[in-house]
């Protein structure tokens, strides 16, 4: 796979803007998986513990349980999304105080009309995929 390319499943994306649009004040969440190749071909919606529509916070067990189940059926987490609601696909400063080094982030903005184009940023060089 070329290092600057990553593929996403047409209906994982489709899924992630349907969560986007649903959770629309709030932010969503999500954990993004791949088989070998490197292209995001599944992806499991998490919970947003966050009190606040501008910000996510997954709770750690239910990652651990959602990430075995995916490894049992021969999936690797690759990364996170999570939506930008009346805000753009960009990392803001608390996305990248938490970041996972060597993760994808998919972030899709999304308004009261719907979901926009996503951006995929890979944070252990700080530049945008």
């Amino acid at each position: 796979m070329n290092s600057n390319v990553v593929k996403i499943d047409k209906k994982i994306k489709q899924r992630l803007c349907d969560l986007a649009n649903s959770s629309y004040p709030c932010e969503c969440c999500a954990a993004l998986f791949t088989k070998t190749d490197g292209s995001i071909d599944e992806c499991c919606e998490l919970t947003n513990t966050s009190s606040s529509n501008n910000r996510y916070s997954i709770d750690p067990v239910e990652l651990y349980e959602c990430e075995s189940s995916y490894r049992k059926k021969g999936y690797e987490i690759t990364g996170f999304f999570h939506s930008h609601p009346d805000a753009p696909a960009v990392m803001s400063e608390e996305d990248e105080k938490n970041v996972i080094p060597a993760m994808l982030y998919l972030l899709a903005p999304v308004t009261k009309e719907g979901c926009g184009r996503m951006r995929l940023w890979i944070m252990d060089s700080r530049k945008e995929a």
